[in-house]
C-alpha cells in the first residue's frame, strides 16, 4: 500500500473541516436586540421642571375650585333635605290627626250672651273660641250686626 496516498487523505489537523464537507449550521447568537416600548427613568430638563411646576399649580387650583363647590353642593343638598324630611312630618301628622288647618272664607259670628266667637264654614260651626278682651265691648251701632245676620 502506498503510504503517500494515506497521509494526503488524513488532515494532520482534525480539527479544519474535511474539504468538500457541507458547512455545519451556525450556533443561535448570544445577543439579541428587538424594538421595544419601555418606561425608562431620565433625568428632567429645568424647563421641563418649570412646565410641570405649572401644571402643578393648575391642577392644585382646580383641585380647590372643585372641593369649594362639592362643598356648597353638599350643604345646598343637606338644606333640601332638611326641607324634604320637615314636609314628610307634617304629612304623617296629617295622617296620625286626619285633620289639616285651611285658610278659607268664613263668617265669624261674635256671641256677647254668651261671650264666644264661632268661625262657621257651609252652616257649621268649625271652630269657637272665648271673646277676646277687647271683643268683650258690644258695638253700639246696631245697623251693623242687622247687616251680618
Amino acid at each position: 500500500m502506498n503510504t503517500e496516498t494515506n497521509a494526503e487523505t488524513i488532515p494532520s489537523n482534525l480539527n479544519t473541516p474535511i474539504p468538500d464537507a457541507p458547512e455545519s449550521k451556525p450556533l443561535p447568537p448570544k445577543i439579541e436586540e428587538f424594538d421595544v416600548k419601555e418606561t425608562l427613568v431620565f433625568d428632567l430638563t429645568d424647563a421641563e421642571l418649570l412646565a410641570i411646576s405649572k401644571q402643578v399649580a393648575t391642577l392644585s387650583r382646580e383641585k380647590r375650585e372643585k372641593e369649594s363647590f362639592l362643598k356648597n353642593y353638599i350643604a345646598d343638598r343637606k338644606d333640601e333635605i332638611k326641607g324634604l324630611d320637615a314636609d314628610i312630618r307634617f304629612n304623617i301628622k296629617l295622617i296620625e290627626v286626619g285633620k289639616q288647618g285651611r285658610e278659607t272664607d268664613c263668617i265669624m259670628r261674635k256671641d256677647y250672651t254668651r261671650g264666644i266667637v264661632q268661625f262657621i264654614f257651609n252652616g257649621t260651626v268649625m271652630k269657637e273660641r272665648g271673646l277676646e278682651h277687647h271683643e268683650k265691648v258690644r258695638p253700639q251701632d246696631n245697623t251693623m250686626s242687622s247687616v251680618n245676620q
